[in-house]
């Protein structure tokens, strides 16, 4: 990856996380006797994001609210793919793609696919979170209020 990015390589972080509560936030400043919990707000269903961040910290996102399966992650592929193709014409020639070893990501019909679509793809270990910028990305996302008007979410 050093070797990669030394060359100038764009290297695309690709992962999927879920959001299940609007808040994230677990501490708060309190005065002494006051409950110290806080409200959660849960989303139901939950929803899924597929992420992609750049070695220039451009950011891709997709939201649904269905289990993600190889299936769920080709499509996310196809559309990134043509969203980088208007963005830079020939970047099958300086990007890597990073993704992890989850099955919907490493399975033959994700390979298959990912060869399809021209792309050059690195799989890192599964659960490497140290290794994954993405996660960065995730953590951010996950730090503060994602509802602060409390609007009303599911599907009634």
């Amino acid at each position: 990856m050093l070797d990669q990015l030394a060359r100038g390589t764009r290297v695309i972080n690709i992962d999927q996380s879920w959001l299940s509560e609007t808040c994230f936030q677990r501490r708060r400043w309190r005065r002494r006797g006051q409950v110290n919990s806080m409200d959660e707000k849960q989303v139901n269903p939950r929803i899924a994001m597929l992420m992609a961040i750049d070695t220039a910290g451009s950011v891709y996102l997709s939201l649904t609210q269905t289990n993600t399966d190889h299936k769920v992650f080709c499509m996310f592929l196809t559309h990134l793919t043509k969203k980088l193709a208007t963005e830079m014409p020939n970047w099958r020639d300086g990007c890597l793609f990073l993704c992890d070893g989850a099955k919907y990501q490493s399975c033959a019909e994700s390979r298959r696919h990912m060869e399809h679509l021209g792309m050059r793809v690195c799989i890192s270990a599964p659960y490497s979170y140290a290794a994954a910028p993405i996660e960065l990305a995730f953590a951010w996302f996950k730090s503060t209020e994602l509802n602060p008007e409390k609007a009303k979410t599911g599907k009634k």
